[in-house]
């Protein structure tokens, strides 16, 4: 009997064969999914500002006549009458610039993925995501602020005369702040941006105006133990004016690009402060915030050298001690230990946290007890909470199949 060898070659073969065959289809699929540029992506310009100042639609900027700062607005018309936000001097815009709307891609596949009409993927919207929204035959950009199983509701208010309500709610997903709910940092709107020049132009003894809202403070003793900045401690105190009045107030729900919109304003606390500072050497950097609760603590240790430091309201600690000046709610913030001499002087910017809300008007559709989101529902809302059209004027969301895709920034 003659013996057989085993196909050994022809094995070999056979498996490079199905290799190279799961190789070509797997790349087919992904040349489908990239090839696929007006279905699965597609690029859009933003139209409109309700997802300012995340997103920006269309508008204009000017550089202050009297700050030199930039102030960027949406408006009817490129000609305005505004203040600026940084130091409240009202002026009309000679020759305000335009400037482009942010481009976004919308990805189709993120949520759900078919070859050939086949589903190969399916995935659910998040609490957070950017998403593009069919509603009335137009394509809208919105955030995901609840998901399926939620429960969302509207907490306080102001009352008026024959119970109408003067100001809306805060609004609650699953009985907490919405700010509370969303994954990763919080979107925030500039409040006021300032360089801290020399103490020969904001001495101690100055009032803060709204032009200049920072004052200087020397107090006794140092700030801490490990502070080398100098002695006695230096204080920067933070007073907050209404650029439209330009009176002394406390910080509120107000957008610097909302030039035309007039609407009553939701006080805030929640804020964040921003500094680029040059420090001659290591140091001990001091900042409380005002809280209604008590007052807020952050301690930061800092290197020589140029630094960018950002400090949350929400991250600082309530301490039993009071600081050695005042903070309230119309001085919500100080800081100690900033150079008093350095190669650049300190830059600070003072920012809020977004403040989901809901108006009067539409506050009165809503039920009185919270509302659970149905299978397949989406509670979705625009960041600019002053003149987006989102769930809030109806607390039912709208629909899974209205969810277009997934939107993401194009740098």
């Amino acid at each position: 009997m003659t013996a057989i060898a085993p196909l050994r070659r022809n094995s070999r073969l056979t498996i490079k064969q199905g290799t190279v065959g799961l190789c070509i289809i797997f790349s087919c699929v992904l040349l489908h999914r990239a090839s696929c540029l007006d279905g699965w992506w597609r690029e859009i310009v933003v139209a409109g500002p309700s997802m300012a100042p995340t997103l920006w639609g269309p508008t204009h900027q000017f550089s202050c006549t009297a700050c030199g700062l930039p102030n960027r607005y949406h408006g009817r018309s490129a000609r305005i009458h505004a203040p600026c936000w940084h130091c409240g001097v009202a002026q009309t815009p000679s020759s305000p610039r335009a400037v482009p709307a942010d481009r976004v891609t919308i990805d189709r596949a993120a949520y759900r993925w078919q070859l050939c009409g086949i589903p190969l993927t399916q995935a659910a919207p998040q609490r957070g995501d950017w998403v593009a929204v069919l509603v009335a035959d137009q394509l809208r950009v919105k955030r995901v602020l609840g998901v399926p199983g939620d429960r969302v509701a509207v907490r306080g208010g102001e009352l008026l005369r024959g119970g109408e309500l003067a100001l809306g709610g805060e609004l609650l997903i699953n009985d907490r702040p919405v700010r509370e709910s969303l994954p990763g940092p919080i979107p925030t709107c500039l409040v006021h941006s300032a360089t801290l020049s020399s103490r020969r132009e904001f001495p101690a003894t100055a009032e803060p105006t709204a032009r200049h809202r920072w004052q200087a403070i020397a107090t006794e003793g140092t700030v801490s133990a490990d502070n080398r900045q100098g002695s006695p401690a230096n204080w920067w105190v933070y007073h907050h004016f209404s650029v439209h009045d330009r009176r002394s107030d406390c910080v509120r729900d107000d957008y610097a690009c909302n030039v035309d919109v007039r609407r009553a304003l939701h006080p805030v606390d929640r804020l964040v402060v921003r500094l680029e500072v040059d420090f001659r050497s290591a140091t001990t950097l001091d900042v409380w915030f005002w809280h209604p609760a008590g007052s807020r603590h952050v301690r930061r240790h800092c290197l020589a050298g140029q630094q960018s430091i950002r400090l949350i309201s929400s991250d600082a600690t309530t301490s039993r001690q009071s600081p050695a000046v005042t903070v309230d709610a119309r001085r919500p913030v100080a800081v100690a230990g900033l150079p008093s001499t350095g190669a650049a002087e300190p830059k600070i910017t003072i920012e809020r946290e977004l403040y989901w809300f809901v108006e009067a008007a539409d506050r009165q559709r809503w039920p009185s007890a919270s509302t659970e989101l149905a299978a397949d529902r989406y509670f979705i809302a625009g960041d600019n909470q002053a003149i987006s059209v989102d769930s809030r004027s109806d607390p039912a969301g709208v629909h899974r199949d209205q969810i277009i895709g997934k939107v993401k920034r194009r740098w």
